[in-house]
């Protein structure tokens, strides 16, 4: 998996990449949101290495990491979290996780690298306890369609929107991942059962200015374009043009 090989240099490419600093940011904003009780359970599924996972442990909460590519695993154990965190060394749809346990489901960019991210989702409802929340961020559709016809690239655009199908590649190792707009994301989770379904973009104003001009603006002036871009991002019709998708929803109680 090319995540394995991207483990050293992951978490210092939020810093370099302004574009990936800049949605890091808007996502945690809005999950860090979601009320908690004390000492909450999080599963944090495809936890790389740890980068969100640490966030909640620094605000007192449990957290079970799920993770499968060796490097990112190698880079959790040199982290040594401590006992609130608990390594769980598999994929999404085989991991262990005990039914109606967690408070907390999150999955940062990694739910569409899934072979059924259907099953996945049902599988998160499921560890679930009733009231539980899920959070979930994915690459967006819309976001690489529009990078394409920015680039000139009009039959990779529609290839794209044909097959849903796009990938990361990093030192030749190629991983397929799955491409989702706001619709057919939402779609799935409330076909699992979950309600308070709410998907928004994060860095939608990429769909105009392209990532070199968002990154541009960011270091211009960080503040604010974080805060213009999340007010882009109210209106649901600015969701698509995300380079990212973010999704929360609720297991009924």
């Amino acid at each position: 998996m090319a995540y394995s090989a991207a483990a050293c240099p992951f978490d210092s490419s939020f810093e370099t990449n302004l574009c990936r600093k800049a949605y890091d940011i808007l996502g945690w904003h809005i999950v860090s949101q979601l009320a908690l009780p004390p000492r909450a359970r999080v599963v944090d599924a495809g936890c790389g290495t740890g980068r969100w996972s640490a966030r909640f442990l620094k605000r007192g909460h449990n957290v079970t990491g799920i993770e499968n590519a060796p490097g990112m695993i190698q880079r959790l154990h040199d982290r040594a979290f401590g006992p609130a965190f608990i390594l769980c060394e598999s994929d999404m749809e085989t991991a262990r996780i005990g039914d109606s346990e967690a408070d907390l489901v999150i999955a940062i960019g990694s739910l569409q690298y899934c072979d059924n991210q259907a099953r996945v989702i049902r599988r998160f409802f499921d560890w679930l306890r009733p009231g539980g929340q899920v959070a979930i961020m994915v690459d967006s559709l819309g976001a690489l369609v529009s990078e394409c016809i920015q680039k000139g690239k009009a039959e990779d655009a529609l290839r794209f929107l044909r097959t849903r199908q796009g990938s990361y590649t990093m030192d030749h190792v190629v991983t397929p991942l799955h491409l989702y707009d706001r619709s057919e994301l939402c779609g799935e989770f409330l076909a699992a059962g979950f309600e308070d379904v709410a998907c928004t973009g994060l860095v939608v104003s990429a769909a105009a200015l392209g990532r070199e001009g968002c990154s541009i603006a960011m270091r211009e002036n960080e503040a604010a374009f974080l805060a213009w871009d999340a007010a882009l991002a109210e209106d649901p019709f600015m969701a698509d043009s995300g380079l990212h998708l973010m999704l929360t929803a609720r297991r009924p109680g």
